[in-house]
């Protein structure tokens, strides 16, 4: 899978809605929506806007309006996955890393500093996600003893069991 690179735009539109929460998005976009349909309903249900002429031009003004709120939504639905790609994003994510595999906080660290200078996270990204990979498997060559020692222990009481020993 290809790293995804932000334009200048997706960067600055993701770094506008991060610091908002999306329930405020989506209040937003949605009662603005909202508003576009009953206007519409007013305009097409009502004697409102003199002749159909002018009614027209703003049922097209509204949907217009209509079509601007459903891309803004998609972009702001979208911007969720756009905030990932940020490097004040990743570096949260980083701190959780660190605690599940802190021998490797000065590398990871050496990465997030790199994605701030470079201001884009998707490298960061990446390596974190194989930080996790490394770090549970390194878990789980960790817990083999464990495991090892009670499959001995299983084999022996089922073969005790079955009178083989």
């Amino acid at each position: 899978m290809a790293m995804k690179k932000l334009n200048p735009f997706q960067k600055k539109l993701a770094r506008w809605c991060n610091n908002l929460s999306g329930f405020v998005l989506k209040v937003i976009v949605l009662s603005a929506l909202a508003a576009t349909v009953c206007g519409l309903w007013i305009l097409l249900h009502l004697e409102f806007g003199g002749t159909s002429s002018t009614r027209l031009k703003i049922v097209f003004g509204c949907f217009f309006l209509l079509y601007y709120l459903v891309v803004c939504f998609h972009v702001f639905s979208s911007e969720f996955t756009w905030r990932w790609y940020l490097p004040e994003v990743q570096a949260q994510e980083a701190k959780e890393v660190i605690k599940i595999c802190p021998e490797y906080a000065k590398r990871i660290g050496e990465l997030i500093q790199e994605s701030y200078t470079q201001d884009d996270g998707c490298e960061l990204k990446e390596a974190l996600k194989k930080f996790k990979v490394l770090a549970s498997k390194e878990q789980y060559l960790v817990q083999m003893p464990d495991k090892i020692e009670k499959l001995k222990t299983e084999i022996a009481a089922l073969e005790k069991e079955l009178g083989m020993k």
